[in-house]
């Protein structure tokens, strides 16, 4: 069941899921299954690059000090993809042509991964505030699940006007999606009431025992800032494990 995390987190997710997909269209022929995941690859690049224009970008154009050069690089990136998206999505004639249209869409993908894990992502955690880490993570986490719920929506009801004979399955997934978000919503709604109920005793407490609440509050801070600077130098190390490449330069 997947939960509300921070930026990076939401984005390294959505990045395995690509670079599963492309890995696995890679090793197929042209056919009903690779058709199957090529589709569902160039959906979720499509609402991932909506998802980066409408939060991501800004954040970097606003916090990195190259932030305008690296989000219009990648910008431009996801435009060229999302141009042999339409390209692949209209259909050609020749097998051979859909051969190279789906290896351009795979190095596109890939290449969007790899970017983003070796250059962006990194520079981001360390120039965005926690706080604001975590929003970015939510609007992340809300656009890139509605976005899919939609589609899959979408495809479902189209199946099932056109087909006979396996009606049930995308039922069984919009379903399982359904229950998914459900799951990830309430949960989200338990850890703010948790983070409520918590804010509200420690304000109690602070009331009550002004210098204990204090030498609390110092110690907090401190205990914060050691688990901040562990996440992100757990993030550091799980962004260079990822890349599979020298980080690319921003042209």
């Amino acid at each position: 069941m997947t939960q509300t995390a921070d930026a990076a987190t939401e984005l390294a997710r959505e990045h395995d899921e690509l670079d599963k997909l492309a890995i696995r269209i890679a090793t197929l022929r042209a056919g009903p299954e690779r058709a199957a995941l090529v589709r569902e690859m160039c959906t979720r690049f499509v609402i991932h690059a909506q998802a980066e224009e409408r939060y991501l970008y800004p954040a970097v154009r606003r916090l990195l000090r190259d932030g305008a050069l690296l989000a219009a690089t990648q910008s431009r990136r996801n435009r060229a993809v999302a141009r042999t998206i339409e390209v692949v999505e209209r259909g050609v004639d020749e097998e051979d042509e859909l051969d190279i249209l789906v290896g351009h869409l795979i190095i596109g993908v890939q290449d969007h991964v790899e970017r983003q894990d070796a250059v962006l992502l990194p520079a981001l955690i360390e120039a965005c505030p926690s706080e604001e880490f975590l929003r970015l993570g939510e609007q992340l986490h809300r656009k890139l699940h509605e976005g899919i719920e939609v589609a899959r929506g979408t495809a479902g009801a189209g199946e099932e006007a056109d087909s006979s004979g396996d009606r049930a399955k995308p039922s069984e997934n919009a379903a399982e999606s359904a229950e998914a978000s459900a799951g990830a919503a309430a949960e989200a709604g338990q850890a703010g009431a948790a983070a409520a109920r918590s804010a509200q005793s420690a304000q109690s407490a602070q009331s009550a025992q002004p210098g204990q609440a204090a030498e609390q509050s110092g110690a907090g801070r401190e205990g914060a800032a050691a688990a901040e600077e562990q996440r992100r130098h757990g993030f550091r190390a799980l962004f260079h494990r990822r890349a599979r490449r020298e980080p690319p330069d921003a042209r």
